[in-house]
Formats: structure tokens, C-alpha cells, sequence
């Protein structure tokens, strides 16, 4: 199961102290900030941060670093063409368990006023990208803020030493993200591009 499963078994094991959360999360962001960087929302590994406790947690701490965004992965299922693919019918089902977690701490974070994109994509077909596949996402976003989770990058000689199985897509939504008839698409369908921070 992962650190995600490991977590979930703590948490209803009754063992996942929201204050050892608060320790952990704020060690992290804190030196986020030392490097410099600027956050515009909170994500995790693996969706932690869609059990409920966890959630619970950083809505209660990152409006003291001025963050008032969180990734919502609450994934719709859709039906692909080539959704048959075993491994894609497992991550959507993977997709859909992540998804009913979220809208269980929903009431919490509308009650915070942090903000989440009002759709999200990408959990499903994370290391299956298609360049008809994301022309047929982009064909039929809905209205409201969409965020499309992505793993962008170079199969290189610094990823030798890194366990996954994400190494050769990062290339290929690198590819595909960059790619002109997407870019075309996206002003055809006056998609506007923005981060977290333009929530």
C-alpha cells in the first residue's frame, strides 16, 4: 500500500496524532521557504492529504504561511477508448478511492475558505499520456478551474538513483505538454493557463 496505506492504517488504527501532522508539515514547508520558493498551495505524495485527518492538519496550518490553496484530486471517471488497459482500469479505480476520500474533508475546506480547483485530471492516466487523449481532455473541460496533475521531465542520468516507474512519461508529457497542436487546441478552445495562485 505504500506511505499512503501505511498512513491510513495508523489513522484508523486511532495512532495519527493531527499534532505530529503539524510538526511534519511545517518542517517541510519551512524549508520550502528557506530555498526560496514561493508556495502557492499544498500537495502530497501519493494524495496523503486526502485522508481526512491529514487535511484536517494543513487546513489548520498553512494560512500561517500565507497558502490558502490545496490540491482537491477528486477525479471524475470517464471512459477512455483505450481505457481496457489493465493497469489503467486499476489506477482509476485507485482514482476513484482518492476522489470519495476528498469529498469526505469537502464541508472542512470550503468551511476554511481554502481554495481547490473546482476538477482535477490526472491520477487515471498518470504514466499513460496520449496526444489524443489530452486533445479530447482539453475538448471537453468543463467549465471552472481544472488542474491536470502532470510529472513533466528528463529521463536522465539524474533519475538513475530514483525508484519509479514514471521515467520514461516524464519525457513524453514533457513532449506532450510542450507540443503545438495542444498549444493550438488550448486557443481554440480559449483555455486560460494559470497556477494555483490565479485561483
Amino acid at each position: 500500500m505504500g506511505t499512503t496505506g501505511a498512513i491510513l492504517r495508523r489513522m484508523l488504527a486511532g495512532r495519527l496524532k493531527i499534532e505530529e501532522v503539524v510538526v511534519e508539515l511545517r518542517a517541510q514547508i519551512e524549508k520550502a521557504v528557506r530555498a526560496g520558493l514561493r508556495l502557492t498551495h499544498v500537495d502530497s505524495h501519493k494524495h496523503t492529504h486526502a485522508l481526512p485527518r491529514v487535511c484536517e492538519a494543513i487546513v489548520s496550518t498553512i494560512k500561517d504561511y500565507g497558502i490558502n490553496s490545496v490540491r482537491a484530486p477528486r477525479e471524475r471517471w470517464r471512459f477512455d477508448r483505450d481505457s481496457e488497459s489493465f493497469k489503467l482500469i486499476t489506477q482509476s479505480a485507485g482514482a476513484f478511492g482518492i476522489s470519495q476520500l476528498c469529498r469526505v474533508s469537502d464541508a472542512r475546506l470550503k468551511k476554511s475558505d481554502v481554495k481547490t480547483p473546482d476538477f482535477f485530471f490526472g491520477v487515471a492516466r498518470t504514466g499513460f499520456w496520449t496526444k489524443p487523449w489530452l486533445i479530447d481532455l482539453i475538448e471537453r473541460l468543463p467549465a471552472g478551474a481544472s488542474e491536470l496533475m502532470c510529472h513533466p521531465g528528463y529521463d536522465d542520468a539524474e533519475l538513475d538513483g530514483v525508484k519509479t516507474r514514471l521515467r520514461a512519461s516524464r519525457a513524453n508529457e514533457l513532449r506532450l505538454l510542450t507540443d503545438p497542436d495542444v498549444f493550438a487546441k488550448l486557443k481554440e478552445d480559449d483555455v486560460k493557463l494559470i497556477n494555483f495562485s490565479g485561483l
